[in-house]
């Protein structure tokens, strides 16, 4: 399925913006994994961009994985999205009653013999709690469950990896996703911000009290 197919029927559902998402889509059509993990799914925008893509492929498959109780606000949900987008045999949706840390603790069990695991991932996408007690710990289980990715995959969280201590790249991100988020939550559309963010050098002990003083007056 076609990048521009999957985005016209999800685009207005938070909380993947459109970049984010054709770069999770790029690099699955680059990667060509076999079997994905995503961690935290919401209503399942993420989750179509990826099974657009596996489609576009013609193979994998994607386990998605989030809360039982979150079914209460995902709605549309991740079964009304894939039946949309006509892709629902891409996908096994899995809820968990206590969170994504024990499916990965359940994966691991079954996948271990005399205390090796046997990795059966090729990609995951942890986009949950955002809370990083939990969040660490995924990043552990997870790397148990991950392949080796190579020279490609190296380079990829390479770049991922610099997009992090850019502020500008950051707060570009932030405003999108919330934008996203509020839209959705209060049934609206449109920016949310009158102007673009700025990035200004503050030198020298007077000017940081100066500025300090504007943000506590």
């Amino acid at each position: 399925m076609k990048f521009s197919e999957v985005r016209d029927i999800v685009k207005e559902i938070p909380f993947i913006s459109e970049e984010n998402a054709k770069i999770l889509y790029d690099t699955i059509l680059h990667q060509k994994p076999s079997d994905c993990l995503e961690l935290g799914f919401a209503h399942g925008a993420a989750s179509c961009y990826i099974a657009a893509a596996l489609d576009k492929l013609g193979h994998g498959h994607l386990t998605a994985v989030d809360l039982i109780e979150a079914q209460e606000w995902q709605k549309p949900s991740i079964d009304d999205l894939l039946a949309r987008c006509g892709l629902g045999e891409y996908v096994t949706v899995v809820r968990e009653q206590t969170g994504y840390n024990w499916f990965l603790h359940d994966e691991i069990v079954r996948g271990s013999e005399s205390d090796l695991c046997e990795p059966k991932y090729d990609l995951c996408v942890i986009d949950g709690s955002k809370n990083w007690t939990i969040d660490g710990l995924a990043f552990l289980l997870v790397d148990k469950l991950l392949r080796e990715g190579g020279s490609e995959g190296e380079q990829l969280r390479r770049r991922l990896l610099s997009r992090m201590h850019d502020i500008s790249e950051y707060m570009k991100s932030l405003k999108q996703r919330y934008t996203l988020w509020y839209n959705g939550v209060h049934g609206r559309v449109g920016t949310l911000w009158s102007e673009r963010f700025k990035s200004v050098l503050v030198e020298g002990e007077a000017a940081a009290l100066q500025i300090v003083s504007k943000v506590l007056a």
